[in-house]
């Protein structure tokens, strides 16, 4: 079985609508289930193996500013670091999310990035962001007019180089059905008053000695 000890620091602000959370924190894994390949002759053979051990640093700052008139903005930025038996190698990665309303109008908005994802011996480069742009319309308290956008900058796309045991290879994955993805909605809260009542009554049934306001 897998087995992780993690060790954290971190340090929390909020005052005010100002939220700021510096973290640092190291974590030990072991007998953690990861790729293996091995070469016999031309035909290179991949499978998976518990590890003996690796660890991961990582470092992270959350900020966000919140305001109860118009909304929210923040951002997670962090540096994280994995060290193998052989080899060590690290990535930035952030998070960036807003959110605004006005009257009966609202939206939403959120990037997400990592520029690679690390194995023993392979090395994926992330080349676009994950990201959405929501717009909303409350028609009433029980319907919603909505829509939006997802991966809004482009074409999902990713790039991997894999090496070992004298084997060499690289591949490019473009998925065209992540690009610009438009949806329009309609969503209808169908929670009554109603519903609420039974559960208030049945409860005012089976429990004694509690009065519902």
């Amino acid at each position: 079985p897998i087995q992780q000890h993690r060790f954290l620091y971190g340090y929390t602000f909020n005052k005010n609508g100002i939220y700021i959370a510096p973290q640092v924190s190291y974590t030990v894994i072991t007998d953690n289930v990861l790729p293996t390949g091995s070469s016999t002759g031309d035909v290179y053979t991949q499978t998976y193996i518990n590890s003996d051990r690796f660890s991961q640093a990582n470092g992270q700052l959350t900020l966000r500013y919140s305001n109860n008139k118009w909304g929210s903005l923040g951002a997670s930025l962090g540096y994280r670091h994995t060290y193998y038996t052989n080899i060590d190698r690290g990535t930035f990665y952030t998070n960036l999310n807003a959110n605004a309303n006005y009257k009966k109008l609202w939206a939403n908005a959120y990037l997400s990035y990592q520029r690679y994802n690390h194995s023993p011996f392979s090395v994926t480069k992330n080349l676009t962001p994950e990201c959405e742009f929501i717009m909303g319309w409350n028609l009433s308290n029980a319907v919603t007019l909505q829509g939006g956008v997802r991966y809004l900058l482009g074409m999902i796309s990713t790039e991997t180089s894999t090496e070992n045991a004298g084997y060499y290879s690289y591949s490019k994955q473009d998925r065209p059905d992540r690009r610009y993805m438009v949806t329009l909605g309609l969503s209808i809260n169908l929670t009554s008053r109603i519903q609420k009542s039974r559960t208030d009554k049945r409860l005012f049934q089976n429990e004694s000695g509690i009065e519902l306001r």
